[in-house]
């Protein structure tokens, strides 16, 4: 079990794919460097009135906290393809070029499966936050750690919003759960698209289909006025809606991947799985 995880986990980080997902995430923040932060720096204050009232900090201004620039958006956006592009398409990709037979005349099905599940998630999530840690990383050039300061009305993190508290006495605790949400969801999103593969014949079909669920799933809420449902909303620093509570992303991302994994673990268990 170990050996084959070993050769999925290689399969999936040193990859051509991989990397260049991590050089677009990397073009991504200095495109958002050049464009925001250095011009940020020539006025540090929060002004009120030409008074300078408090500094910027690391955790507003890196692109997750940055409420005055599209990046966030966008990198929400783009999410669930940056996930999947490195290995969600593998069984697919091992089914029509017979990798898949070769390797289950040698080790065990279950085994096979499950490294492969294991490989697809961590490289999703990996895909998804390294960039967002080396953007953290470049703003502490530019700004400083302090933390947030409601009074300012530059932090976009309510008293009575979520993990204020955490927030407001301990900042970079609150980052490291952000960044674990991020790197969950974009585990969620891969191995959507690898279980798409089990039965999807065609690549695009595969990748896209985590964008698809994304964009249905946005569509639902808004209609039904839930948008503090959408896990998008989450992914970021500051809190675009009113009444965004942790448990509700969590339960429905719970909810996608136990969906995922039954169905994944269903179409593997299938004894005529070569012959499909």
């Amino acid at each position: 079990m170990r050996k084959m995880i070993k050769t999925e986990l290689r399969r999936a980080f040193c990859n051509r794919t991989f990397f260049v997902i991590l050089g677009l995430g990397l073009a991504f923040v200095i495109w958002h460097t050049v464009q925001y932060k250095i011009p940020y720096t020539r006025s540090l204050g929060v002004s009120y009135h030409g008074e300078e009232l408090y500094p910027h900090n690391v955790y507003q201004e890196c692109i997750l906290g940055n409420s005055m620039s599209v990046h966030a958006y966008i990198y929400s956006m783009c999410l669930p393809i940056l996930a999947a592009l490195p290995f969600g398409a593998s069984a697919c990709q091992d089914r029509q070029s017979g990798y898949r037979d070769q390797i289950l005349t040698r080790t065990k099905r279950s085994t096979y499966y499950q490294a492969k599940w294991i490989a697809a998630f961590l490289s999703g999530a990996a895909a998804v936050v390294l960039p967002m840690i080396f953007d953290f990383i470049v703003t502490l050039w530019f700004f400083p750690t302090l933390p947030g300061d409601s009074m300012s009305r530059w932090d976009s993190v309510g008293i009575d919003g979520m993990m204020a508290e955490i927030y407001y006495h301990m900042p970079m605790v609150y980052m490291l759960a952000k960044w674990m949400f991020l790197a969950a969801f974009g585990g969620i999103f891969a191995t959507m698209s690898l279980t798409a593969g089990m039965f999807a014949k065609n690549m695009v079909v595969v990748l896209l289909t985590p964008v698809l669920v994304q964009l249905l799933y946005n569509s639902a809420t808004s209609y039904l006025n839930a948008r503090n449902w959408q896990f998008m909303a989450y992914y970021t620093v500051y809190q675009p809606l009113f009444s965004m509570r942790l448990w509700k992303p969590v339960l429905v991302g719970g909810i996608m991947l136990l969906i995922c994994l039954l169905l994944y673990c269903r179409k593997a268990s299938v004894k005529d799985a070569l012959n499909t």
